[in-house]
């Protein structure tokens, strides 16, 4: 997946390499990953949205939409939230990556 405004906030390295302790071709692990990014991008996006006023939701997507690697985005979001925004997106990233680090143990398993 394309660089996101918020990639330096979401540790993916540990997915990856638990991934990488299966047999699978690059295809599938590459939609695998594909997978889990877009989950966590809207997981993301959920949580930004639910703090961010809604009367900025349509500029926010619009600059998502326009410009979604531009850290400005999250500046923009900091301005407008009463809440420690890179906090709770690593607050949900991380239990969004120990999900899926336990449905990967889970599969290993079997």
């Amino acid at each position: 997946m394309s660089k996101l405004f918020f990639d330096h906030l979401v540790i993916r390295e540990e997915i990856t390499a638990h991934l990488d302790t299966f047999v699978m071709d690059q295809e599938e692990k590459e939609e695998i990953i594909r997978i889990i990014d877009e989950n966590l991008h809207h997981h993301v996006l959920n949580v930004i949205l639910n703090y961010l006023p809604k009367e900025h939701h349509a500029t926010f997507m619009e600059l998502v939409i326009k410009t979604p690697h531009d850290p400005s985005v999250l500046d923009f979001v900091k301005s407008k939230v009463g809440v420690d925004i890179e906090e709770e997106i690593k607050n949900i990233a991380a239990r969004i990556k120990k999900e899926i680090l336990s449905e990967i143990k889970r599969a290993k398993v079997k």
